[in-house]
């Protein structure tokens, strides 16, 4: 494959997006929030005896789902990984708004779910259920869902093998 594939972090703030992002890439936890930031940043793994070129970007969270980063340089090869804290529902349900602003710059790359900070499901008041993870799965048209924990590392690698799977049967790579 010559053209990496980019996988586009989206989602409210808060989440964990950034630091799911720098902890693939420098393979430790940030120990310290930095907004995110609009960036592309190339990275390289092996799937099934295949070296695999992708870029994970990492989108900023703006107040206003109107505002969002313009994706339509992502029409081709990218997945959007469609994040939310599993400890907090309204995150989830917001992605529906989210991936209706994608839509409506005509971006139809493949969704993924994403549950974000796996490690604090029973630390919460307002934790997603299966019955909210099925709406908006359906809801968004969503192809996997996948939870991780960066704090325990918990899935993370999981998640990019997954998700450069489905990358490279959509694209028939």
């Amino acid at each position: 494959m010559d053209k990496p594939i980019s996988l586009v972090f989206v989602g409210d703030d808060f989440v964990g997006k950034t630091s799911f992002v720098y902890s693939i890439l420098n393979k430790q936890l940030q120990q310290q929030y930095v907004l995110g930031v609009y960036e592309q940043i190339a990275s390289k793994c092996t799937i099934n005896n295949k070296v695999i070129s992708y870029n994970l970007v990492d989108t900023p969270v703006y107040e206003d789902y109107d505002k969002i980063k313009d994706l339509s340089s992502f029409k081709d090869n990218s997945i959007f990984i469609m994040c939310y804290a599993v400890n907090n529902s309204s995150s989830l349900f917001g992605l529906v708004q989210w991936t209706q602003q994608i839509r409506s710059q005509g971006v139809l790359g493949p969704l993924v779910l994403l549950g974000m900070k796996d490690d604090l499901k029973y630390d919460a008041s307002s934790i997603v259920t299966q019955k909210q993870l099925q709406f908006v799965k359906d809801k968004i048209g969503a192809q996997l869902d996948l939870v991780c924990s960066t704090e325990n590392k918990y899935n993370t690698h999981f998640v990019i093998d997954q998700t450069l799977k489905l990358a490279r049967k959509q694209y028939q790579q």
